[in-house]
């Protein structure tokens, strides 16, 4: 049975909001078990590291992945700045761009150059309700080209 990679380690500028995923001060890193296919191995790691401001938060997040079948490992990185404000509401933009090894048939996978921004923000409404948005675009390669709007009614309970 394959292994598969934790969501919040998986290489890949096409999901932004994975930028913050080991959320730690200052420095963190995440490592994950290898993502097996029929035939292929992917081993992937990510490192990531986030400085706070006064009123803002930047950090970078670098992906690697090593395909079985290919020499050579390919990297994403991750670029993002948020800003916090009022109890819990934010705002973050993420940009990406790199390499990433995506399955395209059973035990066989293609690399591609990723690239990607998103904008993103939860703001409260109250102590009980908030509103969550987010506007984002990815391409992989000539794979294919995703546009996603999402608007969301957060409760805390």
């Amino acid at each position: 049975m394959p292994r598969r990679t934790p969501r919040s380690c998986r290489s890949g500028a096409s999901r932004p909001k994975q930028a913050g995923a080991c959320r730690t001060p200052g420095a963190s890193a995440c490592a994950s078990a290898t993502r097996a296919t029929r035939t292929t191995d992917v081993d992937s790691l990510s490192a990531s590291v986030e400085k706070y401001f006064d009123w803002l938060s930047l950090g970078y997040s670098l992906n690697t992945a090593k395909v079985s079948d290919i020499s050579d490992p390919h990297f994403g990185h991750l670029l993002r700045a948020a800003h916090d404000y009022g109890e819990g509401s934010r705002v973050a933009l993420v940009v990406g761009f790199g390499e990433e090894a995506e399955t395209v048939a059973p035990g066989v996978i293609q690399v591609t150059d990723a690239q990607s921004v998103s904008l993103a923000g939860l703001h409260w409404t109250s102590t009980a309700w908030g509103i969550s948005w987010e506007a984002g675009w990815y391409e992989q390669g000539d794979l294919y080209d995703r546009i996603r709007v999402r608007v969301g009614l957060e409760h805390r309970f």
